[in-house]
């Protein structure tokens, strides 16, 4: 009876310990995975004030996963972008891999002359503002 009684104890535990909840990273939508980056491209417009665009190769793991917006973020002199893919959870899918580009405008109207880091999905690149990135019009204000 004392084994039983163990053996049922060692069941609930066991059970309790166990989460069936699905997490976050759970969501049907999302798989939760990053995009494989491979390289990382910046492309200067030759404008004023100056247009730079980030442009992330690399590829998804199947024809039905697809990437989510870039989300990024910045701060001294570093843009941090993070890219995500989702896929349907039940779908049945080539597994091929499929390349992808995606371009990425970067904000560097006021940024002042310097050298950048871009950083997508643990992939660098750099550029160089070359001057300050401040619109004419603003300048005398």
């Amino acid at each position: 009876m004392k084994k039983i009684s163990l053996f049922i104890l060692s069941l609930f535990i066991l059970s309790a310990c166990t989460n069936t909840e699905p997490g976050p990273s759970k969501d049907p939508e999302f798989d939760g995975d990053l995009a494989h980056v491979e390289k990382v491209e910046i492309l200067v417009m030759e404008s004023f004030p100056v247009q730079i665009t980030a442009v992330a190769h690399g590829t998804l793991p199947d024809s039905c996963t697809t990437l989510h917006e870039p989300i990024w973020h910045y701060e001294e002199h570093r843009f941090s972008i993070t890219l995500t893919t989702s896929r349907p959870p039940d779908a049945i899918c080539a597994q091929v891999i499929t390349p992808f580009t995606e371009r990425i405008p970067l904000e560097v109207i006021g940024l002042r002359k310097g050298e950048y880091e871009v950083i997508v999905n643990g992939v660098k690149a750099e550029f160089e503002l070359q001057t300050d990135n401040v619109p004419l019009d603003t300048e005398s204000k």
